[in-house]
């Protein structure tokens, strides 16, 4: 133990006896420094445990365990107000956190929200909330055929004229997306590109034709999203991307693509080997790399986007041996939903709110179920009933947005609006002013 854990230990004691024997605890300030609120936005326990005392700063309401995150919302040079990961809200000393400096998001910086209208009307309120958080909205648009012509899948085409002038009305910018999900299968179809991306008369069709539905529906640009591309297709990618990006540029269009994530130890996998990041980099306007399903609806349970893993993404995207994507190309997808898995099997895709509610009811029903936080993963997770839940919060994608203010990208695009924990929104509000 080094000499400074040393310290935390003996003084969390102390303070956890003078909470026992009646001694006065430290006051919290009526108001606290805003000069430091800027300064912090995020702290994690170092001492063994945190007392988190109520306003009145007498009453201990719960213990934080070591490790864990706490969103700061005010901070003086003695102790901060904090949020925990099970949405408490009091008063913890200074010295038993670290206390991580906010990034400062410039005015350049992307906060993209993916959008899908799954007839909830959870997506659209969540749009309205972020509206003044987002830069750019992204609505999923339209399929491709292997003939070269657009149709839609999952969307109906009045609903996302509506999305899309919605978006508008509030300053922000619309890139419709483009992919090769195929309904008959339920999947993201390799045949399906392989029949466009293969031949040059229908990649010239399809540019057409992508083209013309955004200068009709006038976006601001075309997002493609091409999964499962097979690796023999890398240079036919590569090519649809030039062509289309060629286009655009004459229509005053953005183009940009969606690439899968890939480290240094998994470039060369099926899954990943088509999308050459540089080249497509060196044609889009930017790429966002989908940092995210790590551990995927049929695998393990485990993280959906561990930290550790996250940062090995973005070092090889951005490394010129690696990935060679400039940093002002390249835009961090942050997952903001999770799974839940039974104890074989496929697990089931939920929303925050949803494994909040999970977790909930496994408590009324007198389950063991709580939450708890994986420090080196920096994500929440649960059990209850035999199943294991990995899920995303406002904590852990405080933890994604530093990484992407330490390597100075270009932004961050959350998959999906209508998912979220809602107080992400009110962060990143925070970063940006």
């Amino acid at each position: 133990m080094t000499s400074e854990s040393l310290v935390l230990l003996l003084l969390a004691i102390i303070v956890g006896l003078g909470s026992l024997l009646g001694a006065p605890a430290a006051q919290p300030a009526p108001e606290l420094s805003p000069i430091e609120s800027e300064t912090w936005f995020l702290a994690t326990v170092q001492a063994t445990s945190a007392p988190l005392y109520e306003p009145d700063g007498e009453t201990v309401a719960a213990t934080v365990p070591q490790g864990d995150p706490l969103l700061v919302l005010e901070a003086d040079a003695e102790q901060l107000r904090v949020r925990t990961i099970y949405g408490t809200e009091g008063f913890v000393p200074r010295y038993l956190v670290r206390l991580h400096a906010a990034p400062r998001l410039g005015g350049d910086f992307r906060v993209l929200g993916y959008y899908m209208d799954e007839g909830t009307g959870a997506a659209r309120a969540s749009l309205e909330r972020a509206a003044g958080t987002l830069t750019g909205v992204v609505p999923w648009s339209w399929g491709v055929t292997a003939s070269g012509s657009l149709r839609p899948v999952y969307v109906q085409e009045q609903r996302l004229g509506q999305v899309l002038a919605a978006a508008g009305r509030e300053g922000l910018k619309t890139y419709v997306l483009i992919h090769n999900f195929n309904p008959d299968l339920g999947a993201f179809d390799p045949a399906l590109a392989d029949a466009v991306l293969g031949n040059a008369e229908v990649r010239a069709r399809l540019v057409a034709s992508i083209i013309d539905a955004a200068v009709r529906w006038d976006v601001a640009g075309v997002h493609v999203d091409f999964e499962g591309v097979r690796p023999a297709r890398r240079n036919d990618l590569t090519a649809f991307a030039a062509e289309l990006a060629a286009a655009a540029r004459a229509w005053g269009l953005e183009v940009s693509l969606a690439v899968p994530a890939k480290t240094a130890a998994t470039a060369h996998g099926a899954w990943g080997a088509a999308y050459d990041y540089a080249s497509l980099a060196a044609h889009a306007d930017f790429l966002v790399i989908m940092a995210y399903d790590q551990h995927w609806r049929g695998d393990v349970a485990g993280p959906i986007a561990a930290l550790p893993w996250v940062r090995a993404v973005i070092e090889y995207a951005l490394d010129p041996a690696g990935g060679g994507v400039p940093a002002r190309k390249l835009v961090l997808g942050i997952p903001v939903y999770g799974y839940d898995w039974p104890a074989s099997g496929w697990a089931d895709a939920v929303t925050f709110a949803e494994a909040m509610e999970r977790l909930q009811q496994a408590g009324r029903l007198g389950g063991p179920a709580k939450l708890q936080w994986h420090a080196e993963y920096a994500a929440p997770h649960f059990a209850y009933g035999g199943r294991t839940v990995w899920f995303e919060n406002e904590h852990s994608a405080a933890f994604k947005l530093l990484l992407a203010a330490e390597y100075d990208l270009a932004g961050v695009a959350f998959w999906r609006l209508g998912q979220e924990d809602g107080r992400i929104w009110d962060l990143i509000r925070r970063l940006k002013s």
